[in-house]
């Protein structure tokens, strides 16, 4: 045998048989508990800190989630995951504990320092290749794990980045529906969300209060037809459709919807009255690219009976599906609309208003 063969094998015993070198003269199944225990600490010690940071982890994220979200007061950290995850670290730590007396548990060590006679540096890589495919096989889904992360971080900081055209600091929402068997009249309708708005306005604390068929983020704006009147459409042409919202007094000022020309909505805008409708700036750019459209008429496509309103504002757009794209075009009509004959009222609407301190707080009132 020459220097260099037994350099090798000298070398391959030591780096074979290190973790047992406190274990020389030790019985078979005295090496394979010291492996199991060792694994099973390791094991234990890591599913341990998995889940201490798992749950901190979803207490952190929930606290950035919209509460409407559905089924959100779901979310937490489940037995039944946590009791799956326990058996497959289980067999892993018993898998990974028991394999090196499959591999180097012979007693022969005369045996394994003369195997580099045989099969030389050759014979011990091939030995070692089942090590190094799961050391490969680690590396890449570390690295696949690292870009994921990297760039949900990156969507995350981008999102965070996106003015979402509303205030939501010091806000409360909450949903409110009218049975048609108590109140049937749009009269009654809209007199009952008048004196509801009156009397939330009236609260201490509270600075100011809307009603809207749809908040921002929440269940997402009706897409109706409309007609524009100084741009009618061609005998037989698809209609003309736009997110449209049904919103009262104050609403786009207690959401903190930007106004940019005109102004928003007063008492006696709707139906009964002042025949009016607020647009976004996209839609006005849309339609009237550089020229203002404040006078101009607009009426909802639903047939010639519905009446032409007058555009008296526009307001700054909003995301009202999502955070990710543009905000669609959108037309805000008042909570009245239809033939002036027969007005229609919203009789479910969203209720939105914004506090002096923590909102929470107005929860109870409002159910009163």
């Amino acid at each position: 045998m020459g220097p260099p063969t037994f350099s090798w094998s000298v070398q391959r015993a030591v780096n074979v048989n290190w973790r047992c070198a406190s274990h020389l003269g030790a019985a078979r199944m005295q090496v394979l508990r010291s492996f199991m225990s060792e694994s099973l600490v390791l094991a234990g010690v890591g599913g341990i800190l998995g889940v201490v940071v798992a749950t901190f982890a979803v207490k952190i994220s929930l606290a950035f989630v919209p509460s409407d979200i559905p089924r959100i007061d779901e979310v937490g950290v489940d037995m039944r995951v946590l009791g799956f995850t326990a058996l497959i670290a289980l067999g892993c730590a018993l898998f990974f504990g028991f394999f090196p007396m499959l591999r180097y548990g012979s007693d022969n060590l005369a045996g394994q320092l003369r195997e580099g006679d045989s099969r030389g540096a050759t014979g011990g890589r091939q030995r070692n290749r089942l090590r190094s495919g799961l050391v490969i096989v680690q590396m890449a889904l570390a690295m696949v794990l690292l870009g994921g992360s990297g760039l949900m971080l990156r969507s995350f900081q981008a999102l965070r980045a996106v003015d979402p055209g509303f205030d939501t600091e010091r806000r409360l929402t909450a949903h409110l529906g009218i049975p048609a068997a108590e109140i049937t009249d749009w009269g009654e309708t809209e007199g009952f969300f008048r004196q509801l708005r009156e009397r939330l306005k009236a609260q201490p604390g509270i600075e100011s209060v809307g009603f809207a068929e749809s908040v921002p983020l929440g269940s997402g704006a009706g897409y109706y037809s409309i007609e524009v009147e100084d741009h009618p459409r061609d005998p037989g042409a698809l209609p003309i459709f736009a997110s449209n919202n049904q919103v009262g007094v104050g609403y786009l000022e207690t959401m903190g919807i930007d106004l940019l020309d005109g102004r928003t909505f007063q008492s006696g805008d709707g139906a009964e009255a002042a025949q009016s409708v607020i647009v976004t700036q996209s839609f006005a750019d849309h339609w009237w690219p550089g020229t203002s459209p404040l006078g101009r008429r607009m009426r909802l496509g639903f047939g010639p009976e519905e009446e032409w309103h007058n555009i008296v504002g526009v307001v700054a757009d909003a995301h009202y599906t999502n955070l990710e794209d543009t905000p669609a075009e959108m037309v805000y009509w008042p909570t009245t609309v239809g033939p002036a004959a027969e007005p229609q009222a919203i009789a479910d609407m969203d209720i939105v208003f914004r506090t002096a301190t923590d909102p929470l707080q107005f929860v109870e009132i409002l159910r009163r």
